[in-house]
C-alpha cells in the first residue's frame, strides 16, 4: 500500500447521511491519498453506503478490506505499524495516536468519573485484557469487568521496565494470571492501582507505548475528584453550624488528620502503656517498688497498669472504686505517720480540684518488714481530658523514672506536631487544587513572610521575635485564605469588578478560616500553633489605620504575625496575575506598598518591607513566569 492515512471505521459516523453526501466525504479522502478502508460491518449501516463505498473504492484502485465484528481495531493498527516501522517508530507512532484519543476523552468528558470508566473500556479494548483500578486498601474503584476479581500484592513482586520510553513505573505478579501494575501516585499522598491482568493476550511493549497517556489521564481524573471530594468534605467538616458525621472519615482526609491529631492528644495519658515506662530488663528506672495505675476522672474508674508485688495488681482486680484501692493499698504499705498525707494527695476528689493540669510529688515512707524505705508518690493530672496517672516509687532512683517518662511524653508530643505540620499541608493542597491560589504561591509567601520577620527580629528586637516565631509564622502564612474554600469558585474567577454582595461574600473569608483554625487540636504543644493560625487566618487583611476587616483593628491592636502576612500578601497579589488583573512589575508593586495604596501598614515594617524588597534573592523570586 502506498499513499496517506489508512482509515479504520465502522461507518457509524456516516449513517445518517445521505448517499450524495457520503460520496462527497469519500471524494474529499481521496484527494488526500488514503491508502485504503479497513471497515467492520454493523448492521445499523444502511446497505447503500457500503455499496458506494465499494463501488468508489473499486474505480479509485483503493484497496477496501472487512473484518468480523470480532476482531480488534488496535490489534490491527499495532500489526501494520509493526510491518512498516522499526520497532522504535511503531512505538512513538502507536503513542502518538492514542494521545489524541486520551486527550479527547479529558476534553470532552465533564464528569469525571464517566472519563475513568470510558478510558479502562478503551484499555481493555486495546489491550485485550481486564483493566481495573484499586485504592491502596485493595478495593475496587473501577472496572472494565462486570465483575472485577480481588486484588492483593503479592510477595513475589518485581519490578518490569517496558522497553519503551516512559515516565511510568510499572511492576509484575502471578498469580492466576500475571498481573502488570502501576502505582497511581496522588497529591495528597493517596494513591491507586491500575492493574491490567494478563487474561487474554500477552502484552508487547508497543502496548505500554499506547497506554502511557491512559494512565496520566486517570492520574489526573482521579487528582481532580479526590480534590472535589475533600473540598466537599472539608465543608460538611467545618460547617459553621453543623459538624462532619464520623462516616465522612472514610473520604475527608481533612477529617482523619484532625481526628487522629485530636485522638492522639486527647489519648496523651491514656495511651502510656508499661512498655513505655518500663523499659524490659531496666527495672533499675523504678527499684523494687513501684506501681503504676491510670485514671478516669470522668468515670471515676482506674486501672492498675503495672505493679512489682502481684498482690497489689490482684487486689485492683477485685476492689472497684480507686478511693478503695488507695485506702487499702495505703493502709498495707505505708507508714502509719504518712498515711493521712498519702491519702489526701491521692485520692479522687483531690485529683479533680486541680485546675486544667499539674505534676505533684509527695514524699512517703513504705513499710519494708521491720523498717521503711523512701518512697515517692507523683500525680499527673489533665483534668481537661479527664485523665491521671499515679506512680509510686522508690525515692533514690526517682528521678531516673521521671526523666525517663518526660521523654517519651516529648516523643509522643512531636508524632502529634508532625501530624499537626501534615495537616496545614493538606490545606494548602485543597486551596492549590481549588485554584484559590497559584501552585507555586505557598513557597513564595513563606519566603517573603521568612524575609520580613528575619529583618523585623534584626532591626526591631522590642517585639521579642524568636527563631521559633519566624519559623512558625512562615509555615502558617500559605493557608491564611483557607476561608476562601467556602466562596463559590465562580466568585473567585470572576474576571471582573466583584458586586457588592459578591465583595461581600469574599470578606467573610477571614472569619471562616478563624472559625476552622479553632477546630484545630488543643493543648499545650500546639497552643502557640493555634495563637498564629487564628490571628494570621483572621486579622489578615486588617489595617494600620484601622480602614481594614473584618474587625476594623487599629496599629498594635492588630497581631504582628497579621501585620506581616498581611503585607506580603498585599505585596504577591500586585506582582501575580489574577482573573480581574495583570501583573505588576517589582518596582511598581513595592512603591504602590509604600505609598499606602494597598492600605497602611506600620512604619517599623515598610521599613523592613523597603529593605528586603531590595535584596536581589527576592527580586529574582519577584520575577518568576507564573505556572
Amino acid at each position: 500500500m502506498v499513499g496517506g492515512e489508512l482509515l479504520l471505521t465502522s461507518l457509524k459516523v456516516f449513517e445518517k447521511m445521505s448517499e450524495e453526501m457520503f460520496l462527497f466525504h469519500l471524494e474529499e479522502l481521496n484527494k488526500k491519498k488514503i491508502s485504503g478502508f479497513i471497515i467492520k460491518r454493523n448492521e445499523s449501516i444502511p446497505s447503500y453506503l457500503l455499496d458506494t463505498l465499494f463501488k468508489f473504492c473499486e474505480e479509485n484502485h483503493i484497496p477496501v478490506l472487512e473484518i468480523s465484528q470480532n476482531q480488534n481495531y488496535f490489534r490491527i493498527i499495532k500489526y501494520i505499524l509493526g510491518q512498516i516501522y522499526s520497532k522504535e517508530a511503531a512505538n512513538r507512532l502507536y503513542f502518538v495516536s492514542m494521545h489524541d484519543i486520551f486527550s479527547g476523552i479529558l476534553l470532552n468528558e465533564s464528569n469525571l468519573n464517566v472519563a475513568i470508566e470510558k478510558v479502562l473500556i478503551l484499555l481493555n479494548k486495546m489491550l485485550d485484557n481486564p483493566v481495573a483500578i484499586y485504592s491502596s486498601d485493595y478495593d475496587c474503584y473501577a472496572s472494565s469487568e462486570e465483575e472485577p476479581v480481588s486484588f492483593n500484592i503479592e510477595n513475589g513482586l518485581k519490578r518490569y521496565i517496558p522497553e519503551v520510553i516512559t515516565k511510568q513505573q510499572y511492576f509484575i505478579q502471578k498469580r492466576e494470571y500475571v498481573e502488570y501494575i502501576n502505582k497511581m501516585q496522588l497529591f495528597d499522598g493517596r494513591y491507586f492501582y491500575l492493574v491490567i491482568t494478563e487474561k487474554n493476550n500477552q502484552l508487547n511493549d508497543i502496548d505500554f507505548a499506547g497506554m502511557e497517556d491512559a494512565i496520566l489521564t486517570l492520574q489526573f481524573a482521579l487528582m481532580r475528584l479526590s480534590a472535589e471530594e475533600e473540598t466537599m468534605a472539608i465543608n460538611r467538616c467545618l460547617e459553621r453550624d453543623g459538624f462532619c458525621s464520623r462516616n465522612a472519615v472514610n473520604h475527608c482526609r481533612v477529617h482523619k488528620v484532625l481526628l487522629d491529631v485530636q485522638n492522639t492528644f486527647n489519648n496523651k495519658l491514656e495511651n502510656i502503656k508499661v512498655s513505655d515506662l518500663i523499659r524490659p530488663g531496666k527495672d533499675e528506672y523504678f527499684g523494687r517498688f513501684y506501681v503504676v495505675l491510670k485514671v478516669n476522672l470522668k468515670k471515676n474508674s482506674y486501672e492498675c497498669v503495672y505493679s512489682h508485688n502481684q498482690d497489689v495488681y490482684d487486689q485492683s482486680e477485685i476492689i472497684d472504686s480507686y478511693d478503695e484501692f488507695i485506702k487499702n493499698y495505703v493502709n498495707w504499705f505505708v507508714y502509719e505517720s504518712d498515711q493521712e498525707k498519702i491519702e489526701s494527695f491521692l485520692l479522687l476528689n483531690e485529683l479533680k480540684k486541680v485546675d486544667s493540669c499539674i505534676e505533684e510529688d509527695l514524699p512517703y515512707r513504705r513499710l519494708n518488714k521491720d523498717s521503711y524505705i523512701w518512697m515517692e508518690a507523683k500525680k499527673y493530672v489533665d483534668t481537661d481530658n479527664h485523665k491521671a496517672i499515679i506512680t509510686l516509687h522508690n525515692n533514690k532512683i526517682f528521678q531516673n523514672n521521671i526523666v525517663s517518662m518526660e521523654q517519651e511524653l516529648r516523643n509522643k508530643e512531636k508524632v502529634m506536631l508532625k501530624q499537626y505540620w501534615d495537616m496545614v499541608t493538606l490545606l494548602v493542597a485543597v486551596l492549590n487544587h481549588n485554584n484559590v491560589v497559584d501552585k507555586e504561591y505557598h513557597d513564595d509567601i513563606s519566603f517573603y513572610t521568612e524575609q520580613m520577620y528575619r529583618q523585623l527580629q534584626k532591626d526591631y528586637p522590642k517585639y521579642g521575635i524568636t527563631d521559633e516565631d519566624i519559623e512558625i509564622v512562615t509555615h502558617l502564612a500559605p493557608i491564611h485564605d483557607i476561608g476562601k474554600v467556602r466562596v463559590p469558585i465562580e466568585i473567585l474567577n470572576k474576571p471582573g469588578k466583584l458586586t457588592k454582595e459578591e465583595m461581600d461574600i469574599v470578606k467573610q473569608h477571614p472569619l471562616v478560616g478563624a472559625e476552622m483554625t479553632q477546630r484545630f487540636p488543643k493543648g499545650l504543644t500546639t497552643e502557640k500553633l493555634n495563637q498564629y493560625s487564628y490571628e494570621i487566618c483572621r486579622h489578615h487583611h486588617e489595617r494600620y489605620d484601622g480602614t481594614g476587616y473584618p474587625d476594623g483593628l487599629k496599629g498594635e491592636d492588630i497581631p504582628l504575625s497579621a501585620q506581616v502576612v498581611g503585607l506580603v500578601d498585599a505585596y504577591d497579589a500586585l506582582i501575580s496575575v489574577r482573573p480581574y488583573k495583570k501583573k505588576l512589575e517589582h518596582d511598581q508593586a513595592v512603591q504602590m506598598i509604600l505609598n499606602g495604596e494597598c492600605g497602611k501598614f506600620s512604619d517599623e515594617l515598610l521599613h523592613c518591607f523597603k529593605k528586603v524588597s531590595s535584596q536581589n534573592n527576592w527580586i529574582k523570586r519577584s520575577e518568576r513566569e507564573d505556572v
